[in-house]
């Protein structure tokens, strides 16, 4: 049996963030399933989900090591175990979910034909229109 992780790392963008959270990792025997990082205005953000053998896993020590390497860098660094046989949260769909479109968009024929629900909303070019 596997032990799965989700972490994320947060905070100002800088050279290494990447090898130094991947390198812990590889320390802790980990096995990365998925990684994806941006910067945005100086900002870095990244998540990784990732697996360890039951028989490798440390919690404490990775837990230990993640805190450490989040002071290291000045970023907050969470963390928390999954079950990937759980199934994911779903949004339900409601069958009375409501568009705002404007009718002369091109869009606008087709909600008939395929019967999907909208409001009508009455305006002219200075009106804010009504709150829904």
């Amino acid at each position: 049996m596997s032990r799965y992780a989700t972490i994320t790392v947060i905070g100002r963008d800088k050279t290494g963030v990447v090898a130094r959270v991947t390198n812990l990792l590889f320390d802790t025997s980990a096995n990365i399933e998925a990684l994806e990082e941006q910067v945005t205005r100086g900002q870095f953000s990244m998540t990784i989900q990732a697996s360890w053998k039951a028989a490798s896993f440390n919690e404490k020590a990775l837990g230990q090591g993640l805190r450490a390497l989040g002071r290291e860098l000045g970023m907050e660094i969470k963390w928390w175990f999954t079950d990937p046989k759980r199934p994911q949260r779903r949004r339900k769909q409601n069958k009375s979910d409501t568009f705002t479109i404007c009718a002369c968009h091109p869009c606008a024929g087709a909600m008939l034909i395929f019967s999907v629900s909208f409001q009508f909303l009455r305006m002219t070019s200075f009106e804010v229109p009504p709150a829904l």
